[in-house]
């Protein structure tokens, strides 16, 4: 017998890892803007002086964080932006024999496309490189095995006198 069957699931508001929303915007990461000299810090007084930002200068680039630049890191908590998409081609080919004993193969061809991270196969954090660029993140999942061939063989004798 053989037979073919195709699998599809599209997961959409996925769980996000952290992340940082204070990530400067691509366009500032330039050496023109000179993101690792010291600045005068406006916030100096304002915030514990054990914290990075809380020394009277500071590299420019923690200052050019947009609306938040006093805070060292901002995480929007856990939200729901994720999605994923699974595809898949299944075979499977079963020839039974006489006296119980049967053989069954295999074999599924698939891709499985995410662009959030379920922070159990990837680095734990499943933090995004690029929060202003989220579609930049749609790539193959980490747990992605396009491939897999399984084989079977049972031996189960049958009585034939019951």
């Amino acid at each position: 017998m053989l037979e073919l069957a195709y699998a599809g699931n599209k997961g959409t508001h996925n769980e996000l890892a952290q992340g940082d929303l204070g990530q400067l915007r691509p366009e500032l990461l330039t050496p023109g803007n000179r993101l690792l000299d010291l600045a005068p810090n406006p916030f100096f007084g304002l915030i514990d002086s054990s914290s990075v930002l809380g020394q009277a200068t500071v590299q420019r680039g923690r200052l050019m964080r947009g609306p938040y630049a006093q805070f060292t890191s901002v995480g929007p908590g856990s939200p729901a932006w994720g999605n994923t998409s699974y595809h898949a081609l299944q075979s499977r080919f079963e020839r039974r024999f006489g006296g119980g004993t049967s053989l069954m193969t295999s074999y599924t061809w698939s891709k499985s496309i995410a662009d959030s991270s379920d922070g159990l196969w990837n680095d734990g954090q499943g933090t995004l490189r690029n929060w202003h660029c989220r579609s930049c993140e749609r790539s193959l999942s980490s747990y992605d095995t396009p491939h897999r061939l399984v084989f079977n063989f049972r031996d189960c004798p049958v009585d034939r006198r019951k």
